[in-house]
């Protein structure tokens, strides 16, 4: 018995480890882009921010 699991483009393509598992979630439909927006993507600032502003 041979069993295949759907797969679909995912939004975080960065790392595999990270993107294989979305790909599953994301061929069953696009239920868990809340939860992947509010608690799995953080935002992250450069201390020295100030310092890429072209002058």
């Amino acid at each position: 018995m041979n069993k295949i699991l759907l797969v679909k483009e995912p939004i975080v393509k960065t790392y595999l480890f990270e993107a294989y598992p979305l790909t599953i979630m994301a061929a069953y439909g696009n239920e868990y882009e809340p939860w992947l927006l509010s608690n799995y993507i953080h935002i992250d600032c450069n201390n020295d921010i100030n310092d890429l502003w072209i002058r």
